[in-house]
């Protein structure tokens, strides 16, 4: 089975890339709504790899993602529409209406804001919106520590390790149980939605996990944490967000690796 979803991913973008240039009109849509399906059906994969095959499926789990993510970002780069901040602003304002069939997979207004402010610190610190292909390097699942003791005798440990995962998949380490509370408690609305998310890893959702995952990375864009975030690390921040074409695609890339990376530090969990 597994094997059956590695051949099947790709295919959309293989046809794609064969095409010409695409102009800078309603092509352009349709173009890049090919590259959105190719990276949902990478989260696909990630999200039905059963939970005790995860060591098996993680080189094929890598080399899809790695392909999938080089395909989107050369056909990014053909329309142009990435080419500077204002091109790609554009490109978002218009996708709701270009391709309504894409807002229940995150394009919605919250969603595109998101998209936009990723954008805007990009554009900021000089990194590109659609790197060159030849930049992407296979995604990085993080070995999570173990964080055996409640801070301050509180039982943050699932918060913890779920926060940290959304964390290294945006290229922050931080390893530091006691930082990590600090920015889960610096929005509310941020804890809620991580209490949310460990629920959901508990029964084993994965569906839910990867919606709700996609999700936190939409808050913390819009958190309080997002300015310590950035002042950590926001050169990496930059080029690991737009390696996983968030400008382009959202965040499903982002959301495919993040389920993965809970697969194999589920052990983590205090209810593994």
């Amino acid at each position: 089975m597994t094997r059956r979803l590695v051949l099947g991913a790709g295919a959309g973008l293989i046809a794609a890339r064969a095409a010409p240039v695409f102009g800078q009109g309603a092509d352009d849509y349709r173009a890049l709504a090919l590259a959105i399906e190719e990276a949902r059906r990478v989260r696909d994969f990630a999200v039905g790899i059963a939970l005790a095959e995860i060591d098996f499926a993680l080189i094929d789990f890598l080399k899809t993602d790695f392909d999938a993510r080089r395909q989107t970002l050369a056909l990014a780069r053909e329309t142009g529409r990435f080419d500077t901040a204002d091109a790609a602003t554009a490109y978002l304002a218009g996708l709701p209406e270009a391709l309504p069939d894409l807002v229940p997979l995150g394009f919605d207004q919250g969603g595109l804001a998101a998209q936009r402010t990723v954008v805007a610190m990009l554009a900021a610190e000089g990194v590109p919106l659609a790197p060159s292909p030849d930049l992407v390097t296979p995604a990085s699942i993080p070995a999570i520590p173990a964080y055996a003791k409640p801070v301050a005798g509180r039982p943050d440990t699932d918060l913890i390790v779920a926060a940290d995962i959304v964390l290294e998949t945006m290229g922050i380490s931080i390893g530091d149980a006691s930082l990590i509370v600090a920015l889960i408690d610096s929005d509310p609305g941020l804890r809620a939605a991580l209490e949310d998310l460990v629920a959901r890893i508990s029964s084993k959702d994965w569906q839910e996990v990867v919606e709700l995952g996609e999700g936190v990375f939409k808050l913390f864009v819009a958190s309080a944490a997002w300015a310590e975030i950035k002042r950590r690390a926001i050169r990496k921040l930059s080029w690991r967000l737009a390696l996983k074409a968030v400008p382009v695609v959202g965040w499903l890339y982002c959301g495919a690796a993040f389920i993965v990376s809970v697969k194999k530090n589920y052990h983590r969990f205090s209810f593994a």
